[in-house]
């Protein structure tokens, strides 16, 4: 799985700010050359996260200083990396985003089945 940037859009059209302190974990973690999961939320497309165990989950803690409702967000982007075409295996084909206040219990905001990222 490889990932460069992702970001959660506010209703006024703006970028929501992650926080610095925002925990990324996705167990088990098998980061790569500093390609670590932050790297997707400091709005450049330059680094990257490369997931060589092809994780079905990763997870964001904003920390309770930083949180946001649902109704504040309208839309959320991502971006693959730049080898989509050379390696299309490290697109996801499905995935969902949730949020949790409790990290338990989960609502489902998206869900994507059969995904096709362009090359």
């Amino acid at each position: 799985l490889q990932i460069s940037r992702l970001e959660l859009i506010k209703n006024d059209g703006s970028y929501y700010d992650w926080s610095t302190t925002t925990a990324t974990t996705n167990p088990p973690l098998n980061q790569t050359n500093g390609e670590i999961p932050s790297n997707m939320l400091d709005h450049s497309l330059i680094k990257i996260w490369l997931e060589y165990k092809h994780a079905l989950e990763f997870y964001f803690d904003v920390g309770e200083s930083n949180t946001f409702s649902v109704d504040d967000i309208s839309s959320w982007q991502w971006w693959t990396a730049n080898d989509t075409a050379s390696y299309p295996g490290r697109n996801p084909k499905s995935f969902k985003l949730q949020f949790s206040i409790d990290g338990t219990n989960y609502i489902t905001v998206d869900e994507v089945t059969n995904y096709s990222a362009p090359a």
